[in-house]
C-alpha cells in the first residue's frame, strides 16, 4: 500500500503540480522567507537611525521579535547572532538577561504566561534553557490555584451546612458516624436536599419516600481522587459542625433531665406523687435513698394524720420500692 508521500510524488509526476498539502506548505515556506528576509533588511534601518550599533542592534531585535513566530525563531535568532556586535556568547547573554527581565513579576501567574509567550517567539537554544524555571512556575501556579480552588470549595460547603438544623441529630449516634453520612450525601449531590429525619442524615429516594444515608449502598460514585478530595476538605467542616451541634444537643438534654430531676423531687417533698409513682421517680433522680427520704417527708406532711394501717401499708410499699420490685 502506497504511503502519503508516495502518493504525494505521484501525483506531482502525473499532474505536473503539487498536492493541495504541499501547495500549502510551499505558500508558507514562502511566505515565512519574505518575513525573514525583512525582519533582516530592518536591521540597516535601525543601524542608520542609532550611532551605536548595540543600541541599533537591541532596539532592532526588540521590535522585531513581535513579528517572530515560532516556525521562523530559530533561524532569525541565526541571522541575528551573526549581526550582533559582539561574540555569539554575548549575543545569547543578553537574549538570556532580556527574557530574565520581560518575565519578571511578583505574580507566579502573571508570570508564567510572559514566560510561554516570549518563549514562542525566542529561539530552540533558549526554550530548552529556561524550561526548568518554566516548568517550576507552571508548578507554583498549579499549586495556587489548587488552594483557591480548596478555599472556594470550603466556603460553598460551609454555607450548605449552615442552612442544616443539625441539631436535630440523635446524640445516641456517634459523631463520626453522622460525618460519614454527610460526607456520602455531598458526594452523591444530595446535600442541599438532605434533611435529618428521626435523628439521621435523609434523602428523598427516586419513589418520593426518606430513605437514611446510612442505607444508601455506593455505586462507586464515591471512588476516584474527586471523591478524596472531597473528604479530604470535608470531613473536618462536617466533624467541626457536628460535635457543635452535639454539644449542644447534650446540654440542652442535661439542661431538661436538671429541670424534670428538680420537678420530680419537688414533687415527692411535697407529696403529690403517689407511692406507686415513686418508682419511677428514683430512675429519673439516680438518687434512690435520696428520693425515698424526700418521698417520706412529703407523705407525712400531706398525711399527718395516717391510721396504724396506711402507715403499714405505705412502709411495706416503701420498702418494696427501695428492693426493686
Amino acid at each position: 500500500m502506497l504511503n502519503r508521500d508516495k502518493l504525494n510524488k505521484l501525483y506531482a509526476l502525473a499532474t505536473g503540480k503539487q498536492p493541495q498539502e504541499e501547495q500549502k506548505k510551499a505558500v508558507v515556506n514562502e511566505l515565512n522567507e519574505k518575513k525573514k528576509k525583512k525582519l533582516v533588511q530592518d536591521l540597516h534601518k535601525y543601524r542608520g537611525m542609532y550611532e551605536d550599533p548595540y543600541k541599533a542592534w537591541t532596539n532592532w531585535y526588540r521590535d522585531s521579535s513581535k513579528n517572530i513566530s515560532s516556525d521562523i525563531a530559530d533561524d532569525v535568532w541565526s541571522e541575528a547572532e551573526k549581526e550582533f556586535p559582539g561574540s555569539p556568547d554575548q549575543a545569547k547573554q543578553w537574549m538570556r538577561d532580556e527574557m530574565q527581565a520581560s518575565v519578571e513579576s511578583v505574580d507566579p501567574s502573571a508570570r508564567e504566561i510572559a514566560m510561554r509567550n516570549k518563549l514562542s517567539q525566542a529561539p530552540s537554544w533558549l526554550g530548552q534553557e529556561m524550561l526548568p524555571q518554566l516548568q517550576s512556575t507552571s508548578a507554583t501556579v498549579s499549586n495556587q490555584n489548587l488552594t483557591k480552588a480548596k478555599s472556594a470549595y470550603k466556603r460553598v460547603l460551609d454555607q450548605k451546612i449552615s442552612k442544616l438544623d443539625l441539631t436535630q441529630l440523635d446524640p445516641e449516634v456517634p459523631v463520626e458516624q453522622h460525618v460519614m453520612d454527610a460526607i456520602k450525601a455531598e458526594m452523591l449531590g444530595l446535600l442541599e436536599a438532605t434533611k435529618i429525619i428521626n435523628g439521621r442524615f435523609t434523602a428523598i429516594n427516586p419513589d418520593g419516600q426518606p430513605q437514611p444515608l446510612f442505607s444508601i449502598q455506593d455505586d462507586g460514585t464515591m471512588a476516584g481522587p474527586e471523591q478524596q478530595y472531597i473528604t479530604e476538605l470535608a470531613e473536618p467542616l462536617f466533624t467541626k459542625y457536628i460535635q457543635s451541634a452535639m454539644s449542644e444537643n447534650t446540654e440542652m438534654l442535661q439542661l431538661d433531665n436538671r429541670a424534670a430531676t428538680g420537678a420530680t423531687l419537688q414533687q415527692l417533698k411535697s407529696g403529690d406523687l403517689d407511692i406507686s409513682e415513686w418508682q419511677s421517680a428514683i430512675g429519673l433522680i439516680g438518687d434512690s435513698d435520696g428520693a425515698i427520704e424526700a418521698g417520706i417527708q412529703g407523705l407525712v406532711k400531706k398525711n399527718p394524720y395516717m391510721d396504724q394501717e396506711e402507715l403499714l401499708s405505705s412502709a411495706l410499699d416503701i420498702n418494696n420500692i427501695k428492693r426493686g420490685y
